[in-house]
Formats: C-alpha cells, sequence, structure tokens
C-alpha cells in the first residue's frame, strides 16, 4: 500500500517514531476535500511525526468496511472516519477497536462503544440555529400562514438525524406556521424533484431547508425553472466557499450554517490519544450561522485559509515527491549500470496513482508504463510518480505537476 511505501522510504533516513493514522472519508466533495487538505497540513504541525493516508468511499458503506478492514490490516496505528451509516460502520469500528485500535469519529456517530472519541460540530445545533433563523422569517410572511418544508438527507446517517432532530425541535409549539417534512438524500437531484411536485401542486412553501448547501441547489434548480425565486426562499448547511457562502452571496440562499471542519483539531486529538496524553471523549466545534450581512467577511477568511492549506499540503508533497525521485533514479542506475545518466531508454519506475475502485493491483514494474501500487484514497490528495526516462520523475498533486 501506499501508506506503507511512503513509511519505508522515510524510515531508512528518520528511525523516530512515525504514528500511522488512516482516514476514512464516507463521501467525497468540497466540505470533505477542505477537511482533508487540514489533516494534511497538519502532520507536522505538532512534536511527532505523523503520516496521514486517507481512502474514500464513495458513499459505500460495504466498501468503506472493506477500506476500514484493510487499513487495519496494513498496520495503522489510529483510524479516523466519518461513517456512511450508522449502524453497519459501527460493527465494524467495534471488531477494529477490539483490535487494540484506538478509533475517532468525526462529523457523524456510531454507539459510544464503537470509537475511542468523537470530534465535530454539533448538527443538532445546526438544525436547530436554521429553524430558529427560519421561524424569525416566517413571522415576517403576515399575508398567509407561512409553510416551511425540510427536505431530509439519507435518514440512516447520523448527520441527517441530528440535523432533523434540531430544525424539528425549533417548530415545535409553533402552530403559527405549516411545518412538513419530506425525505430526501444527500444528492441534488432527489431535492429537486421533490421541490418541483410541490411547487406543481399550486401550494408553494415559502420556505425550504436542505440539509446541506449541495442538496439546496436541487432546490434553486426547480424554484428558477418555475420562476418563483421571489416567492420561496432557501436554506442549506456547511457553509463552504463554493458553494453556501457564494449561494448566500448570489442571493440563492437567505442562509447557510458553516459546519466546521477542524482537521488539524482531529490530528491534535489523535496525536493525544497517540501519545497517552489527556484528551476528551466527546469534543464539539462551533459553527456559526450565515446570512447576507454578515456572509462576506467570513467568505474572504475561509477562502484565503482554504489556499494556505493547499499550499502547504503542495510544499510537503513536494518533500515527498524528492524522496520518491531519488527512489527513481536508484532504480534507473540498478537497471542501467553501465549507460549514461542522460539517456532516453525508458526503465522500471515507482508509480503511485488514485485508483477509485478501492481495488489494490500487485505492483510489478513495466516499462514505459504506469505501474499502479496502492489506491491513495481522493483524487485532490493522489500523488503520482509517473515515466521515468533517463532518470527523471513527474509526480501530480491535485493536477499540479512537480519536477
Amino acid at each position: 500500500m501506499l501508506f506503507a511505501l511512503l513509511l519505508l522510504l522515510t524510515s531508512c533516513s528518520n528511525s523516530k517514531k512515525i504514528y500511522k493514522i488512516g482516514v476514512s472519508q464516507c463521501s467525497a466533495g468540497p466540505w470533505r476535500d477542505k477537511i482533508n487538505n487540514e489533516m494534511l497540513a497538519a502532520q507536522h504541525l505538532y512534536d511527532h511525526d505523523v503520516k496521514v493516508s486517507i481512502v474514500c468511499a464513495y458513499d459505500d458503506t460495504k466498501r468503506q468496511i472493506q477500506q476500514i478492514d484493510s487499513m487495519a490490516d496494513a498496520g495503522i496505528d489510529l483510524l479516523v472516519v466519518a461513517p456512511n451509516e450508522a449502524e453497519p460502520t459501527g460493527e465494524a469500528l467495534a471488531r477494529i477497536k477490539a483490535r487494540g485500535i484506538p478509533v475517532i469519529c468525526f462529523d457523524r456517530t456510531v454507539d459510544e462503544n464503537s470509537y475511542t472519541a468523537f470530534i465535530g460540530g454539533s448538527n443538532v445545533e445546526a438544525g436547530r440555529a436554521i429553524g430558529v433563523n427560519v421561524l424569525d422569517v416566517a413571522h415576517g410572511i403576515k399575508d398567509h400562514k407561512p409553510f416551511i418544508m425540510e427536505i431530509t438527507a439519507l435518514m440512516s446517517s447520523s448527520p441527517a438525524q441530528e440535523r432533523h432532530k434540531g430544525f424539528a425541535q425549533a417548530m415545535q409549539g409553533h402552530d403559527e406556521v405549516e411545518y412538513v417534512c419530506r425525505e430526501g438524500d444527500w444528492s441534488s437531484d432527489t431535492p429537486y424533484r421533490i421541490a418541483l411536485e410541490q411547487i406543481h401542486t399550486g401550494h408553494l412553501p415559502d420556505i425550504v431547508f436542505c440539509h446541506n448547501d449541495g442538496m439546496a441547489t436541487g432546490v434553486y434548480r426547480a424554484v428558477a425553472e418555475t420562476k418563483t425565486e421571489d416567492r420561496i426562499k432557501i436554506f442549506g448547511i456547511d457553509g463552504m466557499p463554493g458553494e453556501g457562502l457564494e449561494y448566500v452571496q448570489l442571493g440563492h440562499q437567505l442562509a447557510s450554517y458553516v459546519y466546521p471542519t477542524g482537521g488539524a483539531e482531529i490530528i491534535k486529538l489523535a496525536i493525544n490519544i497517540l501519545t497517552g496524553k489527556p484528551y476528551k471523549r466527546q469534543n464539539t466545534l462551533d459553527g456559526i450561522l450565515v446570512v447576507k450581512e454578515n456572509v462576506w467577511p467570513i467568505a474572504t477568511t475561509t477562502k484565503k485559509l482554504l489556499q494556505q492549506n493547499k499550499d502547504l499540503v503542495t510544499r510537503q508533497a513536494g518533500g515527498l515527491f524528492r524522496t520518491l525521485q531519488r527512489a527513481a533514479q536508484d532504480a534507473h542506475r540498478q537497471y542501467h549500470p553501465h549507460r549514461h545518466a542522460h539517456h532516453s531508454h525508458r526503465c522500471p519506475a515507482i508509480c503511485l496513482l488514485a485508483d477509485p475502485s478501492g481495488h489494490s493491483p500487485t505492483p510489478s514494474p513495466q516499462r514505459g508504463r504506469d505501474t499502479a501500487i496502492h489506491p491513495c484514497g481522493t483524487a485532490p490528495q493522489a500523488l503520482a510518480v509517473r515515466d521515468c526516462r533517463a532518470g527523471h520523475a513527474y509526480a501530480t498533486l491535485a493536477g499540479r505537476h512537480l519536477r
């Protein structure tokens, strides 16, 4: 695996303990890309050597369980996981924890006996905060009884359950509004269909709350198609640059809620657990409601921090690339011990490529071709070293070429 290869390459020059942290993402998207970059950037922020390896299940519970078992078998010291579904994934985590591997759940929860610690925002608070703001807007409607519709995400996931719980608690006791709840999923297509069907009944909702901003784009598409933008107000959660923050700026959403990522905090918690330092079992990160009055400073600050993390990850990849390049050059010299270093003959190369299928091909050096060694997980963290020609190697990280 990539994780094992990187450890082998670095351990030759450093005998210090390297803590291997495996990360299992349940899904992909801008919010998870942001937390991935934060965790990768935090690898070298503390006084311990840490190597973070990230895989993604792409909303497939069976795949996530297989990836979790694979990382455990590869010898990780600690597992960080956002469970795709609470019950089946929780059973797998209990099995990993029983093997003596600490488990940190983030963003999503499972049975408390299945993990060592939890860190993340409060989904209940996110739903409640949106609910309070929705009621404020609804109370401004005087000519009819306000109609509020909630479109949930997949209700087998803990964020959907908890966001609905917080929102429903805010709605409780407010008979002056009409409140209905429709179950959807995390896609934008299902909320689009639900909203379009409701609009076509002629009973238009005044406010639609979706469990994340990506879902809200589907509702906005339905609203734009039916030219009901002035009538229907949309709310979401996540508050990411290029998504919720931008939608509030453009007026597509009335509000969003910045659901915290906390990648650096996750790595700090992991190190405390691994080194025997005191730690809290439940760690709640604060979020913030975003409306048109505060969206500009929040968006500007968030974009700057996001770019700083991306730059740091790129610089780290440059150091890793140089290590791999030296290995490729050594392989070149072994393959052509009597040839001049700058001839054009191709030789075996070390190649690390993203493999979204989740399978790990058997490594075998091939002339003039990429050799897949390990699925490194999500594409933004994919590091590839390809085409060793005359001792040179080329690498890509998040679409950038390094040499």
